[in-house]
Order: C-alpha cells, then structure tokens, then sequence
C-alpha cells in the first residue's frame, strides 16, 4: 500500500461549509432580533421617563399659578409673549412671564409620534404617550390583550396613545379600547 503525500491537505467539504454559514447567519439573525427588542424597550423607557418630567413641570405651573395650562389639540398651551402661542414637543416652555418651565419640551424618541396632553378642568390632566412594546405592564390593558385610550391619537390622527400619566388628583382612567 501506498502512503498519500505527506503535502497533501484535507479541505472543509461544500456542505460542511454550509451547515457553518447557516449556524453564523442564524446566531446574527437572533443578535440582530434581540439588539431591536432592547432598543424598542429603551425608547419606551425614555418616553416614560419624558412624561414624568412633563408632569413635574406642570405641577411647577399649578404652584405658580393655581391652575394647569390649557391644552389646544394635544399640546400645551401658554408660551411666548402673551401665552397666545402652543407650545410644541422639542420646544421651550416659557410662559408670559418669562418664567422657564421647561427648556425644551420633549419629543418622542421615535420621532414619527407626539405626547399628547389632555387638559381636564384647571385642576387635572392627562398625559399620553404610545408605548412600542405594547406587552409593558404599563401599557393600557383591554382585559389580557393591548389597548389605547379611547380618543386619543399621539400622531394626531391614527396612532392611539397606550401610556398614561395623570394628575395627582385623579383617580379615573379614561376608557381603553
């Protein structure tokens, strides 16, 4: 019998090569999958964490004037001079007065949606925001499945709100769709 070579190598087979491409290309697709889920979850976060800054600011407002601003079509109304002008998301809240409730009223992380703000009476608001993972345990519940506020639409027109944050005096939620 007669010894191969001693320079002769042995190669990785086609399929060999195969199965190994597939394991990479699954591993990156499960990378890929769960690196959205932290980022959607961190936006969500950040929208939260928004409106509790909102709330803070509008309490600030109540102390110093004994009512809460106007809302006009979801947004908070009362800025520049005279408090005739809405404030819009991204922009400085300054009242009439000149006093700075906010230096730049958030936007939402996404920025294709708004936060929306609801003016009750003088006394009480509401405060929404559209949450991604609709399964956060504080996104709106319609029993064991996601739901939205009725009426309320954080892009102005379809995109109902799932998140709410409240003035202290309230105890009732809106409806949940």
């Amino acid at each position: 019998m007669q010894k191969p070579p001693a320079n002769k190598q042995r190669a990785f087979t086609l399929l060999e090569l195969l199965v190994v491409m597939v394991i990479l290309a699954l591993l990156a697709g499960l990378g890929l999958m769960a690196f959205g889920t932290i980022q959607m979850k961190s936006r969500d976060s950040r929208r939260k964490q928004d409106l509790a800054n909102i709330s803070k600011a509008l309490e600030t407002y109540y102390n110093d004037y004994g009512q809460y601003p106007a809302s006009v079509d979801g947004l908070i109304a009362g800025c520049g001079t005279g408090g005739a002008e809405n404030c819009s998301w991204g922009s400085a809240w300054i009242d009439d007065q000149g006093t700075l409730y906010m230096s730049a009223l958030p936007q939402d992380p996404a920025g294709n949606q708004n936060y929306f703000y609801h003016l009750l009476n003088d006394n009480s608001y509401y405060l929404f925001a559209r949450l991604e993972n609709e399964l956060d345990n504080d996104a709106a519940k319609n029993g064991s499945s996601p739901g939205y506020y009725a009426g309320y639409f954080c892009d102005g027109a379809s995109l109902a709100c799932n998140y709410l944050i409240m003035s202290t005096n309230l105890i009732t939620k809106p409806a949940i769709n």
